[in-house]
């Protein structure tokens, strides 16, 4: 799962199966940007790199590699008082504000990964509720690389390796994870292997068996425009499933032809699910991939169309290390990482909006092929995500769900010892709903630093008339901020540190970590900061974040 950024980018794969193996295109620059923090150190965490085994079947291509050591404190990465740089935020909340969708982040996990999370309820569910926006729903995106490799059909008994069957006890359990949790559900269907008849019959199966009207969405596909038979032969070889066999792989896919074989797959899932929406493409390179959006959308009328939807990762393990598509800390913290998420994406969005159809990002991530060790597990990654997410929202998408799965090392999560080991990528994607809540809308806003300070800043306004300002800073250096907002008078400051950028544990957020049982331990310790005539000053230490909540005056 894995998405090119904007412009030309060489094709990826070249190694492994095109289907297995996706990449992404984005020029690195030098480290810069944002997050930001009050110079407040938590108690340590356990480390954060140690996983589950994988599951044992080939779509699971990237191998648990060994737990990496936590980074230890080191004084030369605390920002020095006299490095402090000044800068200026100032928030405007009288010009056009743009309200911010309901459940705008969702998330998104294999077929496979189902069965994982149902063995530890308690330890999903509260991960899930520490990832809900008050008063929101929560969607996940059931499907990605699985989609294509899994099916329900009561009449097979036995599945090759590539396959993965879905019983009724995984319909099951998997309801009883939406209910328990309240999810909203996406279903992605298996369009390669699959046929719309087979389908028809998941979707009915999951409509009976889930809760009533958690299903919002059904996807047709997966990555669709990175189809190569030569590559699904590697992977199916001579197996059958049912009356699948390599012989009906398609010589190839195009527009054209996805678009007819969509319009068979609405016509059969019509009957079974009348009111349900229907997304599509679920595009690899949303930016070079355009003309499969135009295709749809020609195609009058949709048949159930109700969104337009693509994948967006800026990084994958899957190119060439010496290449600037292959990730690392450097490149996560740099402005390119976060700026690829709106360029790759918006002219997407605009096909889609010409269409007037939202767009969804049904996955995202910062680097996709599972990640690489000490890089997709590090801290940069919690201060990517709130910028990455922001940019998604400033390039009109209607929502984007980020792609987590049980065992890899871009997950935010993974299962131990029958417990769980939290990622700092987490409390990233905590950071940012920390923001929202009813009526949100994304202000404006203009940051000033001087002296090439990494700076960054997102503002929303909630429907309380409460301000809240995202402060990152991305760069080594601190920051004495000056944060103008009309009427503030006083604020609480909620801090996202670790010891370095590289750290894999010894993440705070608000002074607290996760615990192996998903309880957060230590005081919760935000500070209140007083100013007047509408200015208040925050110190930000370097390679942190800090959201400045100002109450409506």
């Amino acid at each position: 799962m894995l998405v090119p950024g904007g412009g030309a980018r060489p094709d990826p794969g070249s190694r492994r199966p095109q289907m297995l193996r996706r990449a992404r295109f984005v020029l690195a620059g030098l480290v810069a940007a944002t997050i930001v923090s009050l110079a407040l150190v938590g108690a340590g965490a356990g480390p954060a790199g140690a996983q589950s085994p994988p599951p044992t079947v080939p779509w699971a291509t990237t191998p648990a590699p060994a737990p990496a050591p936590t980074t230890p404190a080191s004084p030369s990465l605390i920002t020095p008082l006299s490095t402090y740089l000044p800068a200026t935020v100032a928030v405007s909340t009288t010009g056009k504000l743009r309200p911010i969708p309901s459940s705008f982040l969702g998330f998104s996990t294999e077929y496979w990964s189902l069965p994982v999370d149902s063995q530890y309820p308690s330890l999903f569910g509260r991960i899930l509720s520490d990832l809900k926006v008050p008063g929101q729903g929560l969607v996940l995106r059931i499907g990605g690389n699985s989609a294509d490799q899994s099916f329900f059909d009561p009449a097979v008994t036995s599945y090759p390796g590539w396959a993965f069957g879905l019983t009724t006890k995984w319909m099951q359990n998997t309801a009883e994870l939406v209910a328990a949790n309240h999810l909203h559900v996406i279903l992605d269907v298996n369009y390669i292997t699959g046929t719309p008849q087979l389908a028809a019959g998941l979707v009915a199966e999951a409509e009976r068996v889930f809760p009533a009207g958690s299903i919002i969405g059904i996807e047709i596909g997966n990555e669709v425009d990175l189809y190569t038979q030569a590559g699904w032969k590697a992977l199916v070889g001579s197996s059958t499933v049912g009356s699948f066999s390599e012989s009906d792989l398609p010589a190839t896919i195009t527009p054209e032809s996805y678009t007819t074989g969509y319009a068979a797959f609405a016509r059969a899932l019509a009957p079974v699910a009348p009111h349900v929406p229907l997304l599509a493409p679920a595009l690899a390179r949303p930016a070079q991939s355009v003309n499969w959006i135009q295709a749809l959308e020609e195609k009058k009328p949709h048949q159930g169309l109700g969104e337009i939807t693509v994948h967006e990762y800026p990084y994958g393990d899957c190119n060439d290390p010496s290449g600037a598509a292959y990730p690392s800390v450097a490149k996560l913290l740099s402005p390119q990482a976060v700026d690829a998420m709106y360029s790759s994406i918006r002219p997407a969005v605009a096909e889609a909006h010409h269409g007037h159809l939202p767009l969804r990002l049904t996955e995202f991530n910062s680097v996709t092929c599972g990640g690489v060790n000490t890089v997709s597990n590090s801290f940069a990654t919690a201060l990517w995500a709130p910028g990455a997410i922001f940019e998604m929202l400033s390039a009109g998408a209607s929502a984007a769900d980020l792609h987590l799965r049980t065992t890899p090392i871009n997950a935010p999560f993974v299962y131990q010892n029958g417990g769980v080991s939290v990622r700092p990528l987490l409390y990233g994607l905590m950071l940012f709903q920390r923001m929202l809540g009813r009526g949100a809308q994304l202000a404006d806003v203009q940051v000033k630093a001087g002296q090439g300070l990494g700076l960054t800043a997102w503002a929303v306004k909630l429907g309380s008339g409460q301000i809240n300002v995202l402060l990152l800073d991305k760069d080594r250096r601190g920051a004495r901020v000056t944060l103008k907002v009309p009427g503030a008078a006083k604020a609480t400051v909620q801090t996202l540190i670790a010891p370095s950028a590289n750290s894999v544990g010894d993440v705070t957020l608000e002074g607290q970590q996760l615990d192996a049982q998903a309880q957060w331990q230590g005081p919760r310790r935000p500070p209140t900061i007083t100013g007047s005539g509408g200015t208040l000053h925050v110190r930000v230490r370097g390679i942190s974040a800090a959201l400045v909540s100002i109450p409506a005056p």
